[in-house]
């Protein structure tokens, strides 16, 4: 039936029935009461530090610039390379970028470090210093 129509009775048709308007207006007041006599935890973050960079690498005899990639202690927000690379390969816990031998890269990017099992943040010089290229200059924002 639709709406303005009329029962054999006489009565508009409502569509729900006395009791079960008052029944669906109790639960929704119980409902509304237990939520609000819960809490909830405050939000909060293992300790960690965000770094925005620059920094160019020259690039030694094996043609690899190694670099991080995101773990347990650090995210890797962005990363920015020029020149492109040559090739990317990947395995364990870095990325090697591949490049010609005593080419210079610049690299910008975004991280945050999260402080180690001996509750200490590595430093982002310390994050990015690698044995495979010569880390030239390190600029933070």
């Amino acid at each position: 039936m639709l709406p303005d129509q009329l029962l054999p009775s006489g009565k508009a048709f409502s569509g729900l029935q006395p009791g079960i308007c008052g029944l669906v207006g109790v639960l929704l007041a119980a409902m509304l009461t237990v939520g609000s006599c819960s809490t909830m935890p405050e939000p909060s973050y293992p300790p960690h530090q965000d770094h925005r960079f620059d920094a160019s690498f020259l690039i030694g005899d094996v043609g690899k610039l190694p670099f991080l990639v995101t773990s347990t202690n650090v995210v890797l927000h962005r990363l920015e390379l020029d020149p492109k690379p040559d090739d990317e390969l990947f395995g364990g816990d870095a990325r090697w970028f591949v490049y010609p031998p005593g080419t210079t890269v610049k690299v910008r990017g975004a991280l945050r470090a999260y402080a180690t099992h001996d509750g200490k943040i590595p430093s982002l010089k310390d994050l990015l210093q690698t044995s495979a290229a010569r880390m030239t200059s390190l600029i933070t924002f």
